[in-house]
């Protein structure tokens, strides 16, 4: 007989938490529902790969050279960026100190 009480205390206790549970759903129920979920899919934007013909590298060296050669497009990188770009990487001259860099 202790068995079929303890069985039964057990069977009142795991059917606690199911009662329980049941409260609660006339609640929600009754509540307004929720803003509906806006998703935007970072692939809207996406531009496939699209092939580009290779010029000969004689041609590629030539307007290199008409432009200006490595030195304008050196100075184009060091150039500081308009406000509103990508942020700044904290490195540079304006923290005041170097990193070893050859002098």
């Amino acid at each position: 007989m202790d068995v079929i009480a303890r069985a039964f205390a057990l069977a009142a206790l795991l059917a606690f938490p199911l009662q329980a549970g049941a409260a609660g759903q006339g609640e929600a129920a009754d509540a307004p529902p929720a803003e509906a979920l806006h998703f935007e899919s970072v692939f809207d934007g996406y531009a496939p790969y699209a092939h580009q013909p290779v010029a000969p590298w004689r041609q590629s060296n030539d307007r290199v050279g008409e432009i200006g050669g490595w030195r304008t497009y050196a100075r184009e990188a060091a150039q500081p960026e308009e406000k509103g770009a990508q942020g700044s990487t904290g490195h540079g001259e304006a923290h005041g100190h170097d990193h070893g860099a050859a002098q």
